[in-house]
């Protein structure tokens, strides 16, 4: 994530504001604000300047629960079993 970070506070485990666009491949990019503690996104605003005035829609401020889905694919994934060149089985491991 490049993005610019504001500090809240000086003392450990201290909530920074991350500055950064939204994912969805909508066209707008909207401005959002990631609010992490502790390396964990702790809730998402939309950015409140006038200019571009892009307010995020739903589907950007619930991006915290796209991060943190139980069945999000974290780490590559290599086939299991190969019986041909051409056929693959389907099943993956991690």
């Amino acid at each position: 994530m490049g993005a610019a970070m504001s500090k809240r506070d000086s003392s450990s485990g201290e909530e920074k504001i991350v500055r950064t666009s939204c994912s969805y491949d909508c066209g707008a990019r909207c401005v959002l604000k990631v609010h992490v503690k502790d390396g964990v996104i702790t809730r998402i605003g939309t950015d409140e300047r006038p200019m571009p005035s892009l307010k995020a829609c739903i589907r950007g401020l619930a991006q915290k629960d796209v991060v943190y889905a139980p069945d999000r694919i974290t780490k590559p994934l290599s086939p299991s079993t190969r019986q041909s060149p051409c056929k693959n089985q389907g099943e993956f491991t991690i």
